[in-house]
């Protein structure tokens, strides 16, 4: 889940090597495919790492505000990296928006001892 989460947050950088042409167009592609692969690979661990995390009775609640939270906040980037790109130029926001990127990594859960729910049993498990 770390590395495939670091991978994932490394590759929008690539985008900022974009040409015009050809060259360009094959940057994006490979860019895409890897970062496209490495999330497939991270985002159905992270979900299933975070629904082990959370209490059954708490289910369908958090999976309502993973959805509403997320929804909200890809609309909000995309008017703020928008207006970034207008005032700035778009491969300005992009190389902006791949820096900060890199930073994500770090909210990733790193311990290897923690706390987790077990499902079937519903007892707490360290």
């Amino acid at each position: 889940m770390i590395s495939s989460g670091w991978l994932r947050s490394l590759f929008p950088l690539g985008l900022t090597f974009v040409q015009p042409g050809v060259p360009g167009l094959i940057t994006v592609i490979i860019v895409e495919g890897l970062l496209i692969t490495c999330m497939g690979i991270f985002n159905p661990i992270s979900a299933t790492e975070r629904l082990q995390r959370t209490p059954a009775d708490h289910t369908a609640r958090i999976l309502s505000t993973w959805s509403a939270t997320g929804k909200l906040l890809q609309a909000a980037l995309m008017v703020i990296w928008g207006i970034l790109a207008t005032l700035t130029s778009p491969l300005a926001a992009i190389t902006a928006s791949g820096v900060l990127l890199l930073a994500t990594p770090l909210l990733l859960p790193a311990g290897t001892e923690r706390t987790a729910y077990r499902r079937d049993e519903d007892i707490r498990v360290a």
